[in-house]
């Protein structure tokens, strides 16, 4: 079926997803970009880092590792280009020959999520377009995930973009545009108002 759903069925089926795992580990997925004449990786090595501790930059994936296996969070064009989108993999569909993956379960910003379940899940649209996913835990920590880049240089957060920032800091989320404090309310208005 190649029609597009609608904002509440994205919504219901990312839910479907989500909802009730308990997060085991997470892994971030880069592409795998230098490659020596032989087509062989050169030193693979996180490019994940940003000015903040606290958010981190992927240019392709976050896995959230369950007991059913693994929630991948990406960008693609369910709507338009770059928004948000879920799926469910099974261990070994992790595997891919274009991505590099980096296990971040024992960094700080995750080890303490460890073991706790997720309950809750919204969505910021930036038009008709899933831009960010706030999913919050039983134990009321929060996982954000916006299909957004931040220019190193000058701090901006860039929308729509095929790229994910990450983090578990919700004030600075909110400080640095990836979300706003009300996630009913557009929060373009904040960004270019």
């Amino acid at each position: 079926m190649n029609k597009k759903p609608t904002k509440k069925q994205f919504e219901e089926e990312c839910k479907k997803i989500l909802l009730g795992n308990t997060i085991r580990g997470i892994e971030y997925g880069e592409l795998k970009c230098n490659y020596d004449e032989s087509g062989n990786v050169i030193e693979p090595e996180p490019m994940y880092f940003t000015m903040y501790p606290e958010v981190d930059t992927l240019d392709y994936s976050l896995y959230i590792r369950t007991d059913n296996g693994f929630i991948m969070i990406t960008w693609d064009n369910t709507f338009v280009s770059y928004g948000l989108t879920t799926s469910v993999l099974q261990n070994n569909d992790t595997i891919t020959d274009y991505e590099q993956k980096w296990d971040v379960t024992n960094d700080e910003k995750w080890g303490y999520l460890i073991g706790d379940c997720i309950n809750d899940f919204k969505i910021q649209w930036y038009g008709k377009c899933p831009q960010s996913f706030l999913i919050t835990t039983q134990q009321q920590h929060q996982i954000i995930v916006s299909a957004s880049s931040l220019d190193q240089n000058t701090n901006e957060v860039s929308v729509l973009d095929n790229n994910l920032l990450v983090s578990t800091n919700l004030k600075l989320a909110e400080d640095i545009g990836l979300i706003t404090k009300h996630v009913e309310k557009p929060w373009y208005k904040r960004l270019f108002v």
